[in-house]
């Protein structure tokens, strides 16, 4: 038991020694951070607009059964990267309001 608590007790110190350690040692501002993220979200948003872009125009050449059911999965795809690209938006307007 006393193991169990010497443990958890050396687990918590470490924990919070290097979470002080990070945040003193943290090379950057949050706002330097946020606008960085913002930058690499508005990236990913803008590759990730043309690749759906790109699926969706070439899903169109449709000629036998292979090519029926990979129009299914390029649907499916499409669906799942739009999912993305609304999750980012989300997370993208949730940064500028804690900029604003």
């Amino acid at each position: 038991m006393k193991k169990e608590f010497r443990s958890l007790g050396l687990l918590f110190l470490g924990l919070s020694l290097g979470g002080v350690i990070g945040v003193l040692a943290a090379p950057t501002k949050g706002l330097a951070v946020r606008h960085t993220l913002m930058y690499s979200l508005k990236l990913y948003q803008k590759k990730l607009r043309a690749f759906i872009a790109k699926l969706t125009s070439n899903k169109n050449n449709v000629g036998n059964y292979a090519k029926d059911l990979g129009k299914v999965v390029i649907t499916d795809m499409v669906h799942a990267a739009e999912k993305i690209l609304k999750e980012l938006d989300d997370l993208s307007r949730q940064l500028e309001e804690k900029e604003g």
